[in-house]
């Protein structure tokens, strides 16, 4: 079905069901993250006609598996089985998400609560969380501005895990960090945008060159893992 051809309402509710589940995945099993993976890839891409992915990659392994056993499912009907499903686990998800789908930002994966450091205790990736271009130039030079942290991030995956454009920029432009710099799971900054909803960011890092062809550890693409339709449309 195509895009064009699918119910506003439906659309719309998706819309919002999938803004949602980003701030209640902590709260899911494994296997109820899988089936709403399979139902948004149906809904945004259609039934699976890609390969099945190598018995040595178990994780893409079961994502096409649950994808491919949607066989010929509309994506209008798999859009309301996703809204079925988050509504039968969360019944009151359309009233709690009454807050935040005005003006939303996507609830970031990796966004926490984080304890308040001195500044003397803060290091680079701390800085860029903060937004302060002035300490993130006075702690990075070429070389560490494409080094991970402990936490297996570079500065440029926290600046789009944060939806931070503007420090994305000038990590990119003022400090030339790699735009392809994978993290420990071998996610670029593209996958951080495009999975975290920041669709100002994957434009941006798409416009610029980024790959959007990149597979992580998973075999994941940025599009695999997005988290919004406007995403996908950039991504596709």
């Amino acid at each position: 079905m195509a895009e064009a051809d699918i119910g506003m309402d439906i659309k719309d509710e998706f819309s919002n069901a999938a803004k949602f589940l980003q701030s209640v995945t902590a709260q899911l099993s494994s296997s109820q993250l899988l089936e709403f993976y399979a139902y948004y890839k149906q809904a945004t891409q259609g039934k699976c006609d890609s390969a099945r992915p190598s018995m040595f990659n178990m994780k893409a392994r079961q994502k096409w598996d649950a994808w491919s056993a949607l066989g010929d499912l509309n994506q209008e009907g798999a859009m309301a089985e996703y809204v079925a499903l988050l509504t039968k686990l969360f019944p009151d998800w359309q009233e709690n998400s009454l807050s935040t789908t005005s003006g939303w930002v996507a609830v970031s994966s990796m966004a926490k609560q984080e304890p308040d450091l001195a500044d003397s205790e803060k290091r680079l990736s701390d800085w860029v969380r903060d937004g302060d271009k002035a300490k993130v130039r006075q702690h990075s030079n070429n070389h560490i501005i494409n080094q991970l942290d402990g936490e297996g991030l570079g500065p440029i995956h926290w600046a789009a895990d944060r939806g931070n454009l503007d420090m994305l920029k000038f990590i990119v432009t003022d400090l030339k960090a790699d735009l392809e710099l994978k993290d420990q799971e071998g996610q670029t900054a593209l996958h951080y945008a495009a999975s975290c909803g920041h669709a100002d960011i994957v434009k941006y890092l798409v416009d610029l060159g980024a790959n959007t062809e990149v597979k992580d550890s998973d075999g994941a693409t940025p599009l695999d893992v997005a988290s919004e339709l406007d995403i996908v449309n950039i991504l596709s």
